[in-house]
């Protein structure tokens, strides 16, 4: 896995910019003969490292004072389990969605395949 990494920080306010890279592991389990519906499980590691990081200081009063506790050039751990169904469309034609249990996040993901 190769990704750009955007996360906005509501407590600071301000952004944390990284490129992340990692291994994802993918199982199935298939419904039926025809294998139109799976459940699947998604298992993700790896790192991101920080190059960019905007409002890490407020100045309340005058003063400076830090609210982001991370650095420019910081590594950080990134895991996740992503479970979910796919459905067969066509031939191998897909769509998948499901939940996202990070370290860096919590959401959904969908998405299509081929």
């Amino acid at each position: 896995m190769l990704a750009h990494g955007d996360t906005y920080l509501d407590s600071a306010p301000g952004s944390l910019y990284s490129l992340r890279t990692g291994l994802n592991f993918r199982r199935y389990w298939h419904l039926g003969r025809r294998k139109i519906f799976a459940f699947y499980s998604d298992l993700c590691a790896g790192a991101a490292w920080i190059y960019k990081i905007e409002g890490k200081y407020h100045y309340p009063d005058g003063k400076q004072e830090e609210v982001i506790d991370d650095n420019v050039g910081d590594v950080l751990f990134v895991g996740g389990w992503q479970p979910g169904i796919r459905i067969r469309c066509y031939r191998n034609l897909h769509v998948f969605l499901g939940p996202t249990l990070a370290t860096d996040c919590l959401g959904v993901h969908l998405g299509i395949g081929f």
